[in-house]
């Protein structure tokens, strides 16, 4: 998952995946959700969350939820190192 953060809040988040309909779901709903938002409130995304939103899915595929939110808590730390090294 990418992100571009200004000015404390997710400006941009995109994502790539393409094996699962399930994760790509998860994924495209995941950067929906926090577009817009502070770092901070981005960050308290669960995966539950997802799974909340996007009926149907069975309960043996509620792994890609945790998968996309996984990715993203990645994208945020990477995004504090750089701004930590500016």
């Amino acid at each position: 998952m990418g992100l571009e953060v200004r000015n404390g809040a997710v400006a941009e988040a995109d994502y790539k995946a393409t094996t699962c309909a399930t994760l790509l779901a998860y994924c495209e709903l995941l950067t929906r959700m926090v577009k817009g938002r502070t770092v901070a409130e981005a960050a308290r995304v669960r995966a539950e969350n997802l799974i909340e939103r996007v009926r149907g899915v069975p309960p043996y595929r509620h792994s890609r939820a945790a998968l996309a939110v996984r990715a993203l808590q990645a994208a945020l730390s990477e995004n504090e190192k750089g701004a930590d090294s500016q």
